[in-house]
């Protein structure tokens, strides 16, 4: 069953987005694979405080616009307490990566992620890979980018477009096949009248007026994994910042846990809407309906034949 097609980028390409979150904090070293970080005071620039913790960086694949699905994930993590350079986002983002490709070999995706992420053994991976990219992307990231990209924004009118929808006025600026080591890059900028600052996204994905909007919808998904992803699992339920155990290996198998629960919710949430969107009534009335059909009607044959029929979904 294609019961998700419509979810893909340009009708091929599956979003993927990619971020980490931080699990848990400690004032003393939790075990030999914890991060460090040094906080310093300003003025005499002594250390003041060791902050010791757990990162994890998840890849999600996007489905019909608001469900987010684990389906890769890489911890960052020390070897040991006498590593010279600690580990890091950047460095598990490769592994991830790796990983990704190697499950899904046949996978045509989308990444998404923030501007961390805006640099060329990224652009060069996904080359290999024969993936794309929507990133999140600063002026700090690649600064030889963005300086052509401010001069030229604003030199091709036909490369301009505004559009009014209440009170917000959203301007949309793109700039096409920027040079930047082996590779052309697409930057495309939406600036909100009610917002500081605009968005900004660097893409492999050919832009053009018909497109540029879109890039940009596609590219603010990644909140997604942030909102209905990390935020669900931290503040609505799951408790997924909640330390369960110290042993570290039960702490990873209980971030585990977290995302199976969560992706098995996010589906029943799901089908939940469509039944009461075909019911055409509130979710209230359709659960005691249902509650009076286990006290009033037997399961026949036909029901029992229904559960147990064999289905299949693909990601293509």
């Amino acid at each position: 069953m294609r019961t998700f097609e419509n979810s893909k980028i340009r009708n091929k390409y599956w979003q993927v987005i990619v971020d980490g979150t931080q699990l848990y904090t400690f004032n003393d070293r939790h075990c030999e694979h914890c991060l460090k970080r040094e906080h310093k005071d300003k003025e005499s620039g002594q250390v003041v405080r060791t902050e010791y913790y757990h990162v994890v960086l998840e890849a999600k694949l996007v489905i019909n616009g608001n469900i987010v699905i684990s389906i890769a994930t890489e911890f960052v993590e020390n070897e040991s307490p006498e590593v010279k350079k600690q580990d890091c986002e950047l460095n598990a983002f490769y592994r991830l990566a790796n990983k990704l490709k190697r499950h899904f070999p046949r996978l045509p995706i989308c990444l998404g992620m923030d501007s961390l992420y805006a640099a060329d053994p990224v652009f060069n991976l996904c080359k290999e890979y024969n993936w794309r990219y929507i990133i999140r992307f600063k002026d700090g990231s690649i600064p030889s980018v963005a300086k052509e990209f401010h001069v030229l924004k604003n030199m091709e009118p036909a490369q301009v477009q505004s559009q009014t929808e209440g009170d917000i006025t959203k301007t949309y600026r793109y700039v096409t096949k920027i040079a930047y080591a082996s590779h052309e890059l697409n930057i495309v900028e939406c600036a909100q009248s009610n917002m500081e600052y605009p968005f900004v996204f660097v893409t492999d994905l050919p832009v053009s007026k018909r497109n540029c909007e879109q890039i940009v919808s596609d590219g603010r998904r990644r909140w997604k994994i942030e909102n209905e992803g990390f935020n669900a699992q931290k503040n609505h339920g799951p408790g997924l910042e909640h330390m369960f155990s110290e042993n570290y290996n039960a702490m990873k198998n209980h971030y585990f846990l977290i995302q199976i629960g969560h992706m098995i919710a996010q589906f029943l949430e799901a089908g939940l809407r469509c039944l009461t969107a075909l019911a055409k009534m509130p979710a209230f009335q359709l659960f005691v309906n249902m509650n009076e059909a286990f006290r009033t009607l037997l399961l026949t044959e036909a029901d029992f034949a229904s559960v147990g029929a064999q289905k299949q979904y693909r990601l293509r």
